[in-house]
């Protein structure tokens, strides 16, 4: 999918997936309908009609959770009301009781742009599978990796979880110093892909000041912002 990621689509898409990270703290959704809902979220801006000033992103990314929410509702656990969802994401939003009807309009829209294909696919299992073996470190930084990723449109550019897993699981690799026992499970990844996606996550970082939490992959991402400077050509589109 070729999209103009401008940095205003970064800026927009970074408080809509802070402001479900903190829905999931305060509702206590679990992290698979979190991920399941900033899909959604780049899938609808990833259309060229769908701009942040037709679609308020932080509206937007309300009806994402509350859609995903339901969609996800499959362990037996209610799914959360919408009144509850605005309750909590606009505490003071003077007018927030009237937003339901609103919000239940943008949802049919939402829903008409993804085409009623609600199904997601996640790179975490497949995470999970292929650092069994390794630590239980390096399990948690590629994890983090991943929930990270939301923060950009990864899962958009590659529908195949298993492009991002694997990319994710080299760029682990490299700070645990294990890419030689890695390549194997990696073989099949395209190059290309591994590139795109591992630049793209330091590029995030390097952007927006978020720190890792893994000391080597913050030397990466400063060797990363350092080459951006010194080519003087800033950060690619893609990242």
């Amino acid at each position: 999918m070729n999209v103009d990621y401008s940095t205003e689509y970064h800026i927009f898409a970074h408080r809509a997936y802070t402001l479900l990270k903190r829905l999931k703290e305060e509702i206590g959704y679990p992290q698979l309908t979190i991920a399941t809902a900033m899909v959604y979220f780049h899938r609808f801006y990833s259309l060229p009609a769908h701009t942040p000033t037709l679609y308020p992103p932080t509206l937007m990314a309300i009806v994402c959770v509350f859609l995903a929410g339901k969609v996800e509702a499959n362990d037996g656990r209610p799914w959360t009301p919408l009144q509850t969802i605005i309750d909590k994401a606009m505490p003071t939003e003077p007018e927030r009781d009237q937003r339901q009807e609103q919000l239940i309009t943008l949802e049919a829209i939402l829903i008409r742009a993804l085409q009623y294909d609600f199904l997601t696919q996640h790179p975490y299992q497949i995470i999970k599978r292929q650092t069994r073996g390794f630590s239980d470190d390096m399990q948690a930084v590629c994890l983090w990796l991943v929930n990270d990723s939301f923060y950009t449109p990864l899962c958009v550019k590659y529908s195949q979880p298993s492009d991002v897993a694997l990319s994710v699981l080299a760029l682990g690799a490299k700070c645990f110093g294990v890419e030689g026992e890695v390549r194997p499970h990696i073989r099949e990844l395209a190059p290309e892909v591994e590139k795109d996606v591992c630049l793209t996550l330091l590029a995030f970082y390097a952007r927006t000041g978020r720190q890792p939490k893994n000391a080597k992959l913050l030397e990466l991402v400063e060797e990363f912002r350092k080459s951006c400077k010194s080519t003087a050509t800033g950060f690619t589109p893609e990242c």
